[in-house]
């Protein structure tokens, strides 16, 4: 697992502190998702673009892009309010 992950699990307040015993779960489910979507990606891809065009075909994958730059900024602006919130995570905020 990425250092960055395992601090942050590490950092969870409170009831939401996961032991060391779960850390391989919470590995392998992330690897699980990874591998899923690696595998499904060439299936919707090719047919894609053969049928739209290379040209729309990156245009789509562009917007896409585009459209997720502002999620971190989101985040930084009310993730204490989204903390606050949520059931978890009520006792960081």
């Amino acid at each position: 697992m990425c250092p960055d992950r395992t601090r942050i699990l590490h950092n969870l307040p409170g009831r939401a502190q996961l032991p060391h015993r779960h850390f391989p779960t919470l590995q392998r489910e992330r690897r699980g998702r990874e591998h899923v979507l690696a595998g499904a990606f060439p299936l919707f891809i090719a047919p894609m673009m053969h049928n739209i065009g290379v040209d729309w075909g990156s245009t789509i994958f562009a917007v896409i892009s585009v459209l997720l730059i502002p999620i971190p900024y989101v985040f930084f602006v009310y993730g204490k309010r989204i903390r606050a919130n949520g059931y978890w995570s009520k006792e960081s905020v």
